[in-house]
């Protein structure tokens, strides 16, 4: 972003600003009206097209009514999103998005560096890993590179960076597996790009033998608020036939951020992070409490908040991208996510 560019929310004082995380979550802090933010970086996501701005190091806001972007520059650059196969035919529509930038700075030379380390997942695709994505002379333009898929469950990974311009997928969390006997062998328990998270102690390994020699991390059994969350990229089957997801770290405030690498897919040890079925009752045990709002996708004005051992009917399921929403008895939606509520 060009330096100066501010976030105005013109909105009344009253009036409330959903913030999100760098993938797409909604988080408990929140904005109010007749005030401005400082923005120095663009998220761009290539799954929806979407653009959010950052406010803060972990907190985004998306354009809509009442968020009006006072840009530090009238220069504008256009970025376009190629995605290839080995024989160089297009296998995804092209991505196409103008963002303000400043001719004399580098946003967009550090868009090349941040680009690299992402992609958008592709079903029957993995990202070249050799050579991910190319540039052209301006770097504008960006074109990512894919291989067919010779086995069945392999997937790709995607990045979230802090470079001047970041590419964010908006598919939610995902979990990792440890000391698990390997017994999973038949359908994949999460869809790729879901989350999950870890019930259980569970290890993070560099492929997909579980061996002590392969292990990176383990991820200790925690408090269900404190579990472990992960975002499933791919699938891949052990040397005995074993199912594993490949997974990346979305654990936020936490060292093991972002780390990549496979777990188990053994539901004694990993679960969706979100409601796959509807709930009778829920309460909620998020520290915060929980934000109710008018909108499915949880935006615009919180219409009620509601505190931590609140106990809330719940009439409907909906979901929402790879993620669920619960509908109240009132008509509000809250989140589906299993760290912020429990079924009753």
């Amino acid at each position: 972003m060009p330096a100066g560019s501010t976030i105005e929310l013109t909105g009344p004082t009253e009036a409330v600003y959903s913030l999100y995380d760098i993938g797409g979550i909604s988080v408990t802090r929140v904005l109010n009206g007749e005030s401005a933010y400082q923005v120095d970086q663009v998220a761009l996501n290539l799954e929806t097209g979407g653009i959010s701005y950052r406010v803060s190091t972990d907190e985004f806001i998306r354009p809509g009514a009442g968020v009006k972007l006072n840009a530090g520059s009238t220069d504008t650059s256009t970025l376009t999103f190629n995605f290839i196969d080995q024989a160089g035919t297009s296998i995804a529509p092209q991505k196409v998005f103008t963002i303000s930038s400043s001719p004399d700075s580098k946003d967009i030379t550090k868009t090349l560096d941040n680009v690299g380390k992402q992609n958008l997942p592709i079903t029957g695709y993995t990202l070249n890993s050799k050579n991910p994505v190319t540039a052209s002379d301006d770097n504008t333009t960006f074109t990512y590179n894919y291989i067919a898929d010779t086995t069945s469950g392999s997937g790709n990974t995607s990045n979230n960076n802090s470079n001047s311009t970041n590419i964010i997928p908006t598919t939610p969390a995902v979990t990792p597996p440890s000391t698990e006997p390997d017994t999973t062998t038949g359908t994949p328990l999460a869809v790729k790009g879901t989350a999950i998270y870890a019930t259980k102690k569970i290890g993070l390994y560099r492929t997909t033998n579980f061996t002590k020699a392969n292990r990176k991390i383990w991820y200790v059994k925690k408090s269900r608020q404190n579990r472990p969350k992960f975002i499933v990229t791919g699938y891949k089957r052990s040397q005995n036939g074993t199912l594993r997801y490949r997974i990346r770290d979305i654990n936020h405030n936490s060292l093991t951020n972002d780390r990549r690498g496979y777990i188990t897919a053994n539901s004694q040890y990993v679960q969706p992070l979100y409601y796959q079925s509807q709930p009778t009752k829920i309460k909620v045990i998020a520290a915060k409490g929980l934000n109710g709002y008018h909108h499915v996708d949880l935006s615009g004005r919180i219409a009620r908040h509601y505190k931590r051992g609140s106990v809330l009917k719940v009439t409907a399921i909906r979901d929402y991208h790879l993620t669920t929403r619960l509908m109240l008895a009132n008509g509000q939606y809250v989140s589906g996510n299993k760290t912020l509520v429990i079924k009753k």
